[in-house]
């Protein structure tokens, strides 16, 4: 055999070595759970029934919704069911809800419930491998869900009602789920960094436990939000892409107006479904998706509901952790992506745990009853202390430390049950936050409920600290600076989720976090609520921020380029504050700048169509928005 045909066979050996290792990686590893939705490619949506949106599809009363399912041998099926009553309906009728398998012509019924409550959702778990299931063909079968009017009189005045089957999923017992981590995103709104005494406050005892978590470990020193505001910024962080791009980036007058159910037309551009975001990665890896959230400006109608099983719109850390821990609970034998907020820092400020410091005791008996008795204690709180002579500045941040230090407690609270039923070790727990708060740092009148309207470090530098569980790297604290449109694909390769091609605009943080890269990143922000548009760029030693001399509230926002602006530089090593401002002997710096700006976000990636997602606000979101001060 000759030189030639010894080298043409060693390479159709490595042709065929290679091909074959393709064919086994491309092979889809098997699961213990199935989402029968995403099987049939449904188009289910988020349904809101209660407090809590579920990913769910209507049917027909009466009516069915046939689904392909591949049925295994010893398995059970999870989903949830509900009513919802329409405005004009007197008489609210019974549903019966029921569920069959078809193997070839026959159907077997393997769920049967008649309901009557209306506005909640039901959940329904059905074993199938149970007795009665013997004469019935597993494999591939069809589901079939179905309804029926159940009425005792008159059907036509009750008949109308719209009826649910939410987020079906088989599991497969005989199947253990793989072995991936769990992973909980924790935002605390309105948290600014250096609030917190693992970043050098000086409270001791403010955040116990998250000085805990960040010794233990990692903590970055520099996270940049890309937006001042809770809206856009949570769709950043879901997306990790800046506002300009996710086109989540109208003011908040367009979504107060949107709200107020007054101007019927009015609509609010919310978050593209098609848009990658960290739920839908995890879910098309069989995560199961949950959150619970704040409502208001994170409510589930804005886009947020999207690819999450359910997404609950109850504040943890303000109401109670108990819903939190039963739904890790039922779930703790599942890998499982869980976002938590929390509005409890945000302001109104009622938590009084130092007010001791500031206020005499008459004077924070004064504030108690105002809390228990005033309807709108957001709006009203600073008439309130200027009518007891203590608004100023050392008050209202003494009060908005109290909120951190009782979140910080809600949090330690689910930490600790992860412990106790034994998930800690496989769950990995990010804390960060939206925007922070200002106190007068740049304008001595803005010391209560002050964010969104501009770019300096006590409103775009915000907390990041990672629990990562038996990790090698735990205890570091990484000077260089990051962005929060960098969670997304940070999350992601903990859990082994490729998004090379999702178009996304952050940058994966394992490498600084596995120390094989040091540089920081640029961090741009978009100021973008209310008021003339703000852009900047951060680096670790300076900042660069633009305001575009436009003060119509109704343009878009994100899209304007080189519109005539004001200009500001600042060199941060040595004017921490941001109080001298050295754009006019910096011009060509400025100029560089700005061009940077204008590159980076008035690009869009590929993925990223035009957006033309709409969305109108449910009378719950109102109600929370006029909670949080934003609707009178």
């Amino acid at each position: 055999m000759n030189r030639l045909s010894l080298i043409l066979i060693l390479l159709a050996v490595m042709v065929i070595g290679v091909l074959a290792l393709y064919y086994f990686l491309s092979i889809p590893t098997p699961e213990s759970i199935e989402f029968i939705f995403e099987r049939n490619k449904s188009d289910a949506k988020p349904i809101k029934l209660g407090r809590e949106y579920r990913t769910a599809m209507k049917c027909p009363v009466p009516g069915k919704l046939t689904m392909d399912a591949k049925i295994p041998a010893s398995a059970s099926l999870r989903f949830g069911y509900g009513l919802a009553y329409r405005p004009k309906q007197k008489k609210r009728a019974p549903v019966v809800f029921r569920v069959f398998i078809k193997d070839g012509n026959q159907e077997h019924m393997i769920f049967e419930r008649v309901l009557a409550e209306y506005g909640n959702w039901k959940e329904a778990e059905v074993p199938l491998d149970s007795q009665n299931m013997k004469q019935v063909k597993l494999g591939r079968s069809k589901l079939i869900f179905a309804t029926q009017l159940k009425t005792s009189g008159n059907e036509k005045d009750a008949a109308g009602p719209r009826a649910f089957f939410a987020d079906p999923i088989l599991i497969d017992s005989n199947r253990p789920p793989q072995k991936r981590p769990n992973v909980i995103l924790v935002s605390i709104d309105t948290l600014r960094a250096d609030h917190l005494h693992c970043y050098g406050y000086f409270r001791k005892d403010i955040s116990p436990f998250m000085d805990s978590m960040a010794k233990k470990g990692i903590l970055f020193e520099q996270t940049i939000t890309q937006c001042p505001w809770t809206t856009p910024s949570h769709a950043s962080i879901f997306t990790g892409l800046y506002p300009s791009s996710h086109g989540v980036n109208q003011t908040i007058f367009l979504l107060l107006r949107a709200r107020s159910h007054r101007e019927i037309n009015v609509t609010y551009q919310g978050l593209d479904p098609n848009i990658p975001s960290i739920a839908s990665k995890f879910r098309e890896k069989n995560y199961i998706t949950q959150a619970f959230c704040g409502g208001g400006t994170v409510s589930g109608d804005i886009g947020f509901a999207h690819s999450h099983s359910g997404y609950v719109e109850i504040d943890f850390a303000k109401e109670s952790t108990k819903p939190v821990k039963k739904w890790i609970d039922e779930h703790k034998d599942f890998p499982f992506y869980l976002f938590l907020h929390t509005f409890r820092v945000h302001a109104p400020y009622t938590d009084l745990h130092y007010a001791h410091e500031v206020l005499d005791s008459e004077q924070t008996a004064s504030l108690q009853d105002f809390f228990k008795t005033a309807d709108k204690v957001l709006a009203d709180q600073p008439k309130k202390m200027k009518q007891l002579g203590i608004l100023r500045k050392q008050v209202t941040e003494t009060l908005y430390d109290g909120g951190i230090h009782e979140t910080d407690k809600k949090l330690e609270e689910i930490v600790a049950y992860l412990e106790e039923i034994g998930l800690l070790d496989s769950t990995i727990i990010v804390v960060t936050s939206d925007h922070g708060e200002e106190f007068g740092e740049h304008n001595p009148k803005k010391i209560y409920d002050s964010h969104g309207e501009t770019l300096y470090d006590e409103i775009i530098r915000v907390p990041l600290i990672f629990s990562i569980p038996n990790s090698e790297f735990s205890g570091r604290r990484i000077k260089a600076q990051v962005r929060l449109i960098d969670l997304f694909p940070t999350l992601c390769d903990f859990a082994d989720i490729k998004t090379k091609r999702s178009g996304i605009q952050g940058r994966s943080l394992i490498p600084l976090i596995e120390g094989k890269d040091n540089q920081s990143r640029d961090a741009f922000s978009e100021a973008i609520v209310t008021g003339p548009e703000k852009k900047s760029i951060r680096r670790p030693d300076s900042k660069y921020i633009y305001t575009f001399k436009i003060k119509d509230n109704t343009l878009p926002r994100g899209l304007i380029s080189y519109h005539p602006g004001y200009e500001e530089f600042y060199v941060l090593d040595q004017d921490p504050g941001e109080k001298k401002n050295l754009a006019f002997v910096k011009p060509n710096i400025c100029f560089e700048r700005l061009k940077l700006i204008n590159k980076t976000l008035t690009r869009k990636p590929a993925s990223v169509r035009h957006l033309e997602f709409n969305i109108k606000i449910d009378k719950d979101t109102e109600e929370k928005l006029k909670s949080l001060g934003y609707v009178k």
